[in-house]
């Protein structure tokens, strides 16, 4: 098989060659996503007879791997490891095989610019070997039922997270700026000029950074939901976010408009510990 250059999409390319395959799959991916399923299927997976992969298993990038999809795979016994030091993309079959930048994603295989290579009959074993060499290194590191049924509650609060933290796609239009009978440079003297005393505004803001230093000091010491809420007669409700944010400086600067039965729910509500565990760890600075 000589060397062949290709360009994405690859989608028709790898699946015919696991469609091909009966003894041996061996894969070897950072990066894997719920589209993995439509170019592994199980119809395909249930013909081979040793099917391995190799990928990331990273809570601190936990765009690189999908348990649902893990699952999946080890449903139609596959076997899975991790390393997360591999940045290789390596998709190897019975007679062929290829090295590719695409990660086992529909971006990786479909829509970003990737390059792939097919593999030769020399480099093809060459490929194997120094699969099977990782492979052997990582046998302390399975990835088994158990290990997904351990940490998918994790998952899917770490999973909600990083959606949240996903910036959103957004058109902008922009006209131009028109102010009739006024100059642009007139504007920009008259607000210079001002001679309208802000004094209150800022001396407000100054507190209300002085209030929040306070509140961050006492929350990255760790959990505890009388920083957030303290109901009335409580000896610490004065110090709680809730008393800042209604009546303190802050509050003057937030304009929250809320009462406190509306913020009492909210600190109060049976999953507010849950929401914590992965809002909490990003504002102390923590994974």
């Amino acid at each position: 098989m000589k060397q062949e250059i290709y360009y994405n999409p690859i989608n028709n390319l790898i699946s015919k060659s696991v469609e091909n395959t009966k003894d041996e799959l061996l894969i070897a991916v950072p990066f894997l996503s719920n589209y993995a399923k439509s170019i592994l299927t199980e119809n395909f997976l249930s013909s081979i007879k040793s099917k391995k992969l190799l990928t990331c298993f990273n809570e601190f990038n936990i765009n690189s791997f999908d348990l649902d999809t893990m699952k999946f795979f080890l449903d139609a016994g596959m076997e899975i490891r991790f390393n997360n030091n591999i940045h290789l993309k390596l998709y190897l079959f019975d007679k062929e095989g290829f090295t590719s930048s695409s990660n086992l994603t529909k971006s990786g295989f479909e829509n970003s610019v990737e390059l792939t290579s097919s593999i030769n009959e020399d480099n093809l074993k060459k490929c194997k070997a120094f699969f099977k060499q990782i492979w052997d290194d990582s046998k302390d590191r399975n990835v088994t039922q158990e290990t997904i049924k351990e940490n998918y509650s994790k998952y899917r609060l770490l999973k909600r997270r990083t959606q949240y933290q996903k910036p959103k796609e957004i058109s902008i239009k922009t006209t131009q700026l028109k102010i009739s009978n006024f100059e642009v440079e007139d504007l920009i003297d008259h607000l210079f000029e001002a001679t309208q005393d802000f004094s209150y505004f800022v001396n407000n803001a100054l507190a209300a950074n002085k209030d929040r230093e306070v509140i961050r000091n006492r929350i990255n010491k760790g959990f505890n939901p009388i920083d957030f809420y303290s109901p009335k007669g409580h000896e610490k409700r004065e110090q709680s976010l809730y008393y800042r944010l209604m009546y303190g400086k802050e509050g003057f600067n937030a304009g929250t408009g809320l009462r406190e039965n509306q913020f009492r729910d909210v600190f109060q509500h049976e999953q507010f510990h849950e929401i914590m565990a992965y809002i909490y760890p990003p504002i102390i600075g923590k994974e």
